[in-house]
């Protein structure tokens, strides 16, 4: 014989009948939840960290790493209090090509330095808003800037860089 489908609705413990909620906790399922694997948290140095980026720089060079790529993999990578690791980008476009490679980095750094809580931060340089010179007059300012005493020189010959 078949047996009968469970009800919906369950006696609950003082006797009285109610429907199964999904936002109330299982009374079963009390006991302490045991995490899914052990977090590896070994301390590293400096030197371990410059150690392991070399190694994935080599590693990815040898996976034919591209110009962009390369330029990446050369910038510095600093170890932070905690369990912080800093790369210093030069621009907000490596930081797009970090991107592309930026997993397997940290799953290797992870692995290597035997540390899974390890985050890794991006810091980009701000760079300086270089003014372009297009005019004669532009450039003859930078230059006296630079030099004051081109200015007495070109008073003493009696020279005009306008024609």
């Amino acid at each position: 014989m078949e047996e009968p489908p469970t009800p919906l609705i369950k006696p609950s413990s003082n006797g009285k009948r109610e429907t199964p909620s999904l936002f109330r906790k299982k009374e079963e399922n009390k006991e302490e939840e045991q995490p899914i694997y052990d977090t590896k948290e070994e301390h590293y140095t400096d030197e371990a960290v410059e150690s392991v980026w070399r190694e994935f720089g080599k590693k990815r060079i040898e996976a034919g790493a591209g110009d962009a790529e390369k330029l990446v993999l050369g910038r510095k990578l600093d170890n932070k209090e905690g369990n912080e690791i800093v790369l210093h980008l030069g621009s907000q476009l490596e930081r797009t090509i970090l991107a592309k490679i930026e997993q397997e980095l940290v799953q290797f750094l992870r692995k290597s330095l035997h540390n899974d809580l390890i985050v890794l931060k991006k810091e980009v340089a701000e760079q300086e808003a270089s003014q372009k010179l297009y005019t004669s007059q532009d450039k003859y300012d930078h230059m006296v800037y630079q030099n004051p005493a081109l200015k007495t020189l070109k008073e003493k010959l009696g020279l005009d860089f306008e024609y």
